[in-house]
């Protein structure tokens, strides 16, 4: 009698039927007696001889409580009545999921090439602890950051959009690829704005290339897509594992397969649209959990539900790609989808009362552990204010200074206003937009200007005032710097009028900047000034301008090294 099949568990005495010869014409039902004392932890699986000396499992009707299981062969051998131990699938199946968050993948410190010259101009802090390891240096020209995951499970990386992964893109799959390829766009409310996030799958390292005097935060952390692909993962292979035990190969059936698909789409076939179907009501399901912890009782438990329907739904497509089978695939299928709904229902029996798993994890999207921050702050020296006075004591020109005179006359009153730049009194904005005489220097009672159109000019022009005496003014409370020079050397002149392009995101320029694709930008919401002046080094951010594009890159930090004001005296 046989004794043995792979995966099962042996119940009662086996069969052996022998039709002298002669075979089937069609299905034979074969029937076993159930023992009333039934474990609870066992599935009643029929096994039968395939005649090539292994064994199938027969798709098996019964239900608890039933006294008979009973199933259909198409030929007679040896069989016998065997229990597939969910319980030891599922304890197994709990070790493997406690390891992913408490386990390490021994991945290799990256290094880095010219980290003294990179670290040089940044301050840099980080968590503590080894979830992931990371270099920055100077490589061909560009600054880099190597970070490799260090955990199991996928971790969640969110990096600024100017940033750009240069290397280690097939580890990993952003959430902008993962809401495209579900049709949806619930994914972005992980990224927040002037944000790109990327999931990086365990023992795997990313390269990015970030500007030299980059002012920006890292986070790698454990959320809810790494949760939740990695519950698919799980699923995926015990189901592959107990397909297999039944005599059916589910290839490429891993979470591998879907992540290739989910970042180059290309063609999708009936597996690839079965996982976009998958991933679709994922996000629709979970919108509300994207951006909250993920609570152990209610979104991972949901989670671990929906990963089986998946794995069940991707699996059949799977084995009707496996060739031809004995029975039809869907009645096979059935038999395994019975097998991996419990041992995923048992999963989360089993995680719910696991208290050590959970404390272990802490919180998920949230901001506690785990969740390692790296922190950039430019090094670099104070932002210099210049205050520009091209007059001598006697009111005219100093010597490094020519003067141009302007046949025009130059309107300053009777209506007078302050230049937007000016530290001192008698510093006048006058005339048209057109004229750029927004700083120009008036002395009490005389009856012409000398105005300046960039402080870096060193030609004064000499206009005629349309009306003199002019009233004198003082400075605004908060003046604007009429002119900066950026840390990489780049001169930027505020703006006075005129018509700029705009911005879809809605920023609009605020300074100009030589021979640059960019200018300095200013939040309309003001929400974020046009310069940052918290720290001794002042910071602007810079961008395009576009009237016929729809998208635009992220405004981007850039420090001020030198700022210009106009001054008297």
């Amino acid at each position: 009698m046989p004794t043995a099949a792979a995966g099962l568990k042996r119940i009662g005495s086996g069969v052996h039927v022998d039709l002298g010869g002669a075979g089937l014409k069609g299905l034979a039902t074969v029937s076993f007696a159930v023992p009333p004392q039934w474990d609870k932890n066992l599935i009643p699986i029929i096994a039968w001889q395939d005649g090539r000396g292994g064994w199938r499992w027969l798709p098996t009707s019964w239900k608890p409580g039933q006294t008979t299981a009973t199933a259909q062969t198409d030929h007679f051998s040896d069989g016998f009545l065997g229990g597939l131990d969910v319980g030891a699938q599922a304890r197994e199946a709990v070790k493997q999921l406690g390891t992913w968050f408490t386990g390490r993948s021994g991945v290799a410190q990256p290094t880095c090439a010219g980290q003294d010259a990179a670290r040089a101009k940044l301050k840099i802090s980080s968590g503590s602890g080894d979830s992931v390891k990371w270099c920055l240096g100077t490589e061909a020209g560009k600054t880099v950051l190597k970070i490799a995951n260090n955990r199991i499970t996928y971790t969640e990386i969110s990096y600024p959009k100017t940033w750009k992964v240069i290397a280690g893109q097939r580890f990993g799959v952003s959430l902008d690829a993962l809401a495209e390829f579900a049709a949806t766009t619930a994914a972005t409310a992980l990224g927040g704005p002037g944000r790109e996030t990327i999931l990086v799958q365990g023992g795997k390292t990313v390269e990015f290339s970030l500007p030299a005097d980059s002012d920006a935060k890292v986070i790698a952390q454990i959320s809810f897509y790494s949760w939740a692909l990695q519950a698919l993962g799980l699923a995926l292979d015990i189901e592959t594992k107990i397909a297999k035990l039944a005599g059916i190969e589910l290839k490429n059936n891993g979470l591998d397969r879907l992540i290739r698909i989910v970042t180059n789409p290309g063609k999708l076939d009936e597996w690839g649209k079965a996982g976009q179907d998958c991933l679709k009501s994922y996000t629709e399901q979970f919108t509300s959990d994207l951006t909250k912890p993920v609570e152990l009782g209610d979104t991972a438990l949901k989670i671990f539900n929906f990963a089986g329907t998946c794995a069940i739904a991707m699996g059949a497509v799977s084995a009707s790609e496996s060739g031809p089978l004995i029975f039809p695939a869907s009645v096979l299928l059935e038999a395994v989808s019975a097998v991996v709904s419990t041992i995923v229902s048992a999963v989360q029996l089993l995680v719910s009362i696991t208290r050590e798993i959970w404390d272990s994890i802490a919180s998920f999207g949230g901001g506690g552990n785990p969740v390692y921050i790296i922190r950039f702050t430019p090094r670099s020296t104070p932002t210099i204010v210049v205050k520009i006075d091209p007059l001598n004591d006697a009111g005219a020109a100093k010597p490094e200074y020519a003067v141009e005179a302007v046949d025009s006359l130059l309107e300053c009153s009777p209506y007078v206003y302050p230049s937007p730049s000016a530290v001192s009194g008698n510093i006048y904005a006058c005339g048209s937009t057109a004229s750029n005489t927004d700083v120009c220097w008036i002395e009490p009672g005389a009856d012409h200007a000398f105005c300046d159109v960039a402080p870096w000019d060193k030609t004064l022009r000499r206009f005629t005032l349309n009306e003199w005496p002019v009233a004198q003014v003082k400075p605004l409370r908060d003046p604007r710097p009429w002119g900066l020079v950026l840390a990489d050397g780049t001169r930027c002149l505020r703006r006075i009028g005129g018509s700029w392009s705009g911005r879809p995101d809605g920023w609009v320029g605020s300074y100009s900047c030589d021979a640059k694709p960019f200018v300095v930008l200013a939040d309309p919401e003001n929400e974020y000034k046009d310069i940052d002046k918290s720290r001794p080094t002042w910071i602007v951010r810079v961008g395009e301008l576009s009237d016929n594009t729809k998208t635009l890159p992220a405004p981007r930090p850039m420090a001020v090294k030198t700022a210009y004001y106009a001054s008297r005296g």
